[in-house]
């Protein structure tokens, strides 16, 4: 019980660091100097709010304009903390945040998982949304919220460093305290929980549920989040490109194939990454026995 007290204060103090510390001051602090900053360009621009209303509507609508570079220096300023504070403490960065390598198999693995969250249970979450008129206008109205700057942004920060900064916190710190005391089920439902109910909309809760649930598989098997990475950056480029209307798949019959391949891809990935755990387990035994011999 004692061991796990000590983790899990461990990986709350991580988890609470980035909510309230990068999610929270860090973000307010963002958002303070780009109200300052639509404030300067107005009066250069000799523009003269009528109201204190009127200018704070407009310093929003800066804000969310611009909202992409926000959540980019937060990613930022996250993965940039928590690597200078292992080197404070003189510990190797990369075994903290487990960015340890892995095989090209499970690398591979891992790709079939993404296309399985992609297709599958994205496409099945949108048919659940349907059933509901209110939860899918509450998600329609933040994905507008989310997606409301321009695309070069959302990749940057939703695509690529969002994701980084996630794995990093939640399949990196939060998951290797907590393994330290718990079984891998414990530990995967746990961060998979707090992963989806960060998300804050239902609809989103539920698919970050879920994906929450295959990275932690993943995480499991390669005891890395180098592949997580690589999948959350799949995913969220996926989301990113359909929200945007890069990728525009309004055809029932092009998504109902999708799932198809998403649910077969699934099988996939747990057979690559069984066969590369039990090739790697089976080559750490062999290596095992010539020492002794030796």
């Amino acid at each position: 019980m004692k061991k796990v007290m000590k983790q899990s204060g461990k990986a709350l103090c991580y988890f609470l660091f980035y909510f309230l510390g990068a999610q929270g001051v860090v973000a307010f602090i963002i958002q303070f100097c780009m109200g300052m900053m639509a404030g300067s360009q107005a009066r250069d621009a000799g523009i003269v709010f009528a109201s204190q209303e009127e200018a704070v509507a407009a310093a929003n609508n800066f804000y969310f304009s611009n909202m992409g570079i926000d959540l980019a220096i937060r990613a930022v300023f996250l993965l940039a903390f928590f690597a200078i504070f292992f080197l404070i403490r003189k510990k190797n960065v990369a075994a903290e945040l487990n960015l340890q390598k892995t095989s090209g198999k499970k690398l591979i693995a891992s790709v079939l998982g993404a296309v399985f969250v992609i297709f599958f249970v994205n496409g099945c979450l949108n048919l659940v949304s349907l059933l509901s008129q209110e939860s899918m206008d509450s998600f329609e109205q933040a994905s507008s919220v989310l997606y409301g700057y321009p695309l070069w942004q959302a990749l940057l920060a939703n695509s690529l460093l969002v994701p980084i900064a996630e794995e990093v916190v939640f399949r990196g710190l939060l998951f290797s305290r907590l393994q330290k005391a718990m079984p891998n089920v414990a530990v995967a439902l746990i961060t998979s929980v707090v992963f989806g109910l960060v998300h804050g909309q239902f609809i989103w809760m539920l698919f970050a549920f879920v994906v929450g649930l295959v990275l932690s598989f993943v995480r499991i098997k390669t005891g890395s989040i180098l592949p997580t990475i690589l999948m959350h950056v799949m995913i969220n480029t996926y989301a990113t490109l359909v929200s945007y209307n890069v990728l525009n798949i309004n055809s029932s019959v092009v998504m109902i194939g999708l799932m198809v391949i998403g649910f077969l891809s699934i099988f996939g990935c747990v057979f690559l990454m069984l066969k590369a755990c039990k090739e790697e387990s089976g080559s750490n035994a062999k290596i095992e026995v010539s020492t002794v011999v030796i």
